[in-house]
């Protein structure tokens, strides 16, 4: 996925959080695990990835 491009979905998977921000799904999952990201477990192993936190994860990365 392209910086350029809005996330499409209100829910993410992991791994799509992860192309989007360049980074491994590890982080993805520790950023969750550490509150930098919004997420939502909806089965043993399906986790989400709130669209809106990660926008706001980039948003505070550029001010930065």
């Amino acid at each position: 996925m392209d910086h350029n491009q809005q996330l499409a979905a209100e829910w993410v998977t992991p791994q799509e959080a992860a192309d989007y921000l360049g980074v491994g799904k590890q982080t993805i999952r520790l950023w969750c695990k550490e509150g930098r990201l919004a997420s939502s477990k909806l089965g043993y192993r399906t986790l989400r990835i709130s669209a809106a936190s990660i926008e706001k994860l980039m948003a505070t990365t550029k001010q930065n």
